[in-house]
């Protein structure tokens, strides 16, 4: 199935082929490519790899983050206001 990723202030587009939204953004991630304001509210990425992601302005309010590792993961300036975080390694992870 093709997903198509936005990014609205560098206002990249990405088209990719994966079986979900989720797998389509951890496959961007290994692929180093930018996600930086992103729009990913209310997104599942429960348990997923993102070591070292640039999320720096991506919306994920309301994401489910649970059990994600982000241990270096860049958030400064993104929006997570309830976003679940609940059992995530944040170890290095900047937010401000």
């Amino acid at each position: 199935m093709k997903h198509i990723i936005k990014t609205t202030k560098e206002k990249i587009m990405y088209e990719v082929e994966a079986d979900t939204f989720k797998d389509a953004i951890i496959q961007l991630i290994k692929e180093k490519k930018s996600l930086r304001y992103a729009d990913f509210t209310g997104t599942n990425l429960r348990g997923a790899d993102f070591r070292g992601a640039d999320f720096t302005g991506t919306n994920l309010r309301g994401a489910n983050l649970r059990d994600a590792d982000f241990r270096g993961a860049d958030f400064r300036g993104a929006s997570l206001k309830d976003a679940d975080f609940r059992d995530a390694d944040l170890k290095g992870a900047i937010f401000e």
